[in-house]
């Protein structure tokens, strides 16, 4: 049976930029790996989180920074994590959800692995997966040579022998895990230089996809105290419409979510007098399964820096349609055929659009049959009917 591999690149993405991409790909590319799941953390244990970019704008960013690779997947684990974020706690978490017919391929530099015995039950860490160590600037791996003899008994060198990253992998025995010493590509870009060049007002064109960029300026992230947001006036025009429309917080804040996630076709209705179960319906499309994940990770991830959490989310499994139930604002993230499919436009037609447009409806003979249904029960039953 061939085992399936997923990578795990952890890190602050404060912000995310090309080398951060580019060394993501060409680990997949040398290992072998199905995906490679990009973890924001919203507090790391090895650094000062007091001056870290808000997790809501870090996780926007990488959804953003990765959304055009189908292989890249962002996770929330390490984003809602209330305290400090270990390895050992994400792995755990992700291979007690994959199970154990999936193998954990760690993917860390070799300034952090050196330091490796002060991270957090760092036995049983090696004991759980795979560790691929890359190159950093000042460091070599000749320091790995330091290390106790229990850790260089597990050190595959990659840059010796004939065998290809895959296949050393591929050798190894069930149970055994190991690290690999890898010479990936190293691109001399850092998120420190990007925020000190942001500050100065010089571009970082190139060095961070556009998304990437245009979020920070539509953000004003990195910028001195004299420096102009460039969206403050449209951010300004946006937030006078809504107070206009008695939106809720909570609705808009999910709206800004979904808007800075690349969320497509985003509709709010106010559907007070209409439902007894929710004052706002909020309806939006991802590209994709994968951009439903990230959408529903995003919009959750952004509620809880305000306090706020669901109570409780469906469907995200599937990824076709999924259900996020903020008790007055109900979240409905659909990829592009649900969406056309379930017609919720339709089934709340009488509902005042408070924001976006709804979409155009198909004949009715080709819409879901409305008269089996009441709204109630197609808005919070399980998305993944």
């Amino acid at each position: 049976m061939s085992v399936k591999r997923v990578g795990v690149f952890g890190g602050t993405f404060d912000p995310p930029h090309r080398g951060h991409l580019i060394l993501a790909e060409e680990i997949r590319e040398r290992f072998g790996l199905g995906e490679v799941y990009f973890m924001p953390c919203n507090e790391p244990p090895h650094k000062d989180s007091n001056n870290l970019t808000e997790v809501k704008h870090r996780f926007a960013m990488v959804v953003a920074a990765t959304l055009h690779n189908p292989s890249f997947v962002v996770s929330s684990i390490e984003a809602n994590r209330k305290g400090k974020s270990f390895s050992i706690d994400t792995v755990r978490e992700l291979q007690e959800h994959m199970g154990d017919e999936v193998q954990i391929v760690f993917v860390t530099g070799i300034d952090a692995f050196v330091n490796i015995e002060t991270w957090k039950d760092h036995r049983e860490f090696l004991d759980l997966c795979h560790v691929v160590v890359v190159s950093r600037p000042g460091h070599g791996f000749e320091e790995v040579a330091k290390m106790p003899a229990w850790i260089g008994d597990r050190v595959v060198d990659l840059r010796e022998g004939d065998l290809l990253p895959q296949e050393q992998l591929e050798q190894c025995p069930n149970g055994e895990w190991r690290v690999f010493l890898s010479d990936a590509v190293h691109i001399d870009i850092s998120s420190t230089e990007i925020r000190e060049r942001v500050a100065a007002r010089l571009s970082v064109r190139y060095k961070v996809p556009d998304e990437v960029d245009r979020y920070i300026r539509a953000n004003g992230l990195y910028r001195s105290a004299d420096m102009p947001r460039e969206s403050d006036k449209i951010r300004t025009e946006k937030d006078a419409k809504r107070l206009n429309l008695e939106l809720s917080a909570d609705a808009a804040l999910i709206a800004d979510a979904v808007e800075d996630l690349k969320g497509i076709d985003l509709l709010v209705l106010n559907v007070r007098g209409l439902a007894s179960f929710t004052d706002f319906l909020v309806i939006c499309n991802g590209s994709s399964d994968r951009h439903v994940k990230a959408l529903v990770d995003g919009i959750k991830v952004k509620l809880r820096a305000a306090n706020v959490t669901p109570l409780h989310t469906e469907g995200y499994e599937e990824g076709t349609w999924a259900l996020i139930d903020f008790v007055d604002c109900l979240v409905n993230v659909f990829t592009p055929e649900a969406r056309g499919f379930y017609q919720l436009e339709r089934v709340w037609r009488d509902a005042p659009v408070l924001l976006g447009e709804r979409l155009e409806l198909l004949p009715e003979g080709q819409a879901v049959e409305e008269s089996a249904t009441e709204p109630e029960d197609i808005s919070t039953g399980s998305s993944g009917a």
